[in-house]
């Protein structure tokens, strides 16, 4: 039996019942049975329905390893029988290589590179893990480098040498090219621009009938409006439009993206 309390003191301490159908609140001023069913929802003493989480009950020890960015131990387990759960969704539908992908979230890692995850990336392909498996709004490990907050170059490279699915769609319709385009990470894209199938992604149109190219340039427009326009949404634009980057030849950044879309339109 598994019940969550959202404010213990308010609501005195907890006992199971002998038929095991829930739980009773005793002290706290008040006593009341707490339904927890088998799939984790309860009521608080106000009526408010809770779901207990289930991130850690539908992890594997693979997941773990990787959440805490240690190849050593990821390295032993997949010397062991754990190594069938290479490709086992935790209940947000990712695998270890899918959290391997992506920036970690925590503390002084926000948003950084860290090589311990990327290695994990390394090890979870080349113990076999499936590159291609969907996982939460249909993501695969490729499309969440895709949109890493760190430019997740290797893990990409890792990916495209795995021959990860470029033209796989998420649940809006974009394929890992759109999504490069809407978050300007042109470092992505670059390597993706390696993979055999990206002349045959660039045309896919997702669920607003547009390509990973009319993303790029309606990203760019809205930027261009602002005070500062980021060198990152000009360079996109253009390796879309033209499959090259921003020429360096002591122009601004406005005056080298100009040239460039200029030649593009000749």
């Amino acid at each position: 039996m598994r019940v969550g309390i959202t404010d213990v003191r308010a609501m005195g301490s907890i006992r199971g019942n002998d038929d095991g159908t829930g739980s009773q609140l005793v002290g706290g001023g008040t006593s009341m049975i707490v339904q927890t069913p088998a799939h984790g929802e309860f009521e608080t003493r106000h009526r408010v329905k809770n779901h207990v989480p289930l991130v850690e009950s539908t992890k594997t020890d693979l997941h773990r390893a990787v959440d805490n960015s240690d190849p050593g131990t990821l390295t032993e387990l997949l010397a062991t029988s754990l190594k069938d759960q290479i490709d086992h969704q935790n209940h947000m539908g990712f695998t270890a290589l899918h959290l391997s992908a992506m920036t970690s979230s925590v503390g002084l890692q926000y948003g950084a590179a860290d090589p311990d995850r990327i290695m994990c990336c390394k090890l979870l392909i080349e113990a076999g893990a499936n590159v291609n498996i969907p996982g939460q709004w249909g993501q695969t490990a490729l499309q969440i480098a895709s949109i890493s907050l760190y430019p997740a170059v290797q893990v990409c490279m890792y990916l495209v040498d795995a021959r990860a699915d470029l033209l796989a769609v998420d649940d809006w319709g974009c394929t890992c090219l759109h999504s490069c385009a809407y978050l300007a990470h042109p470092d992505q894209l670059k390597v993706l621009m390696t993979h055999p199938d990206f002349e045959a992604a660039k045309p896919i149109v997702n669920h607003e009938k547009q390509t990973a190219l009319q993303v790029a340039i309606q990203v760019y427009e809205t930027q261009q409006k602002k005070a500062e326009l980021a060198p990152c949404f000009c360079e996109v634009r253009i390796l879309l439009e033209t499959g090259q980057g921003l020429p360096d030849q002591g122009q601004s950044t406005g005056q080298r993206t100009d040239a460039a879309v200029a030649k593009a339109k000749h």
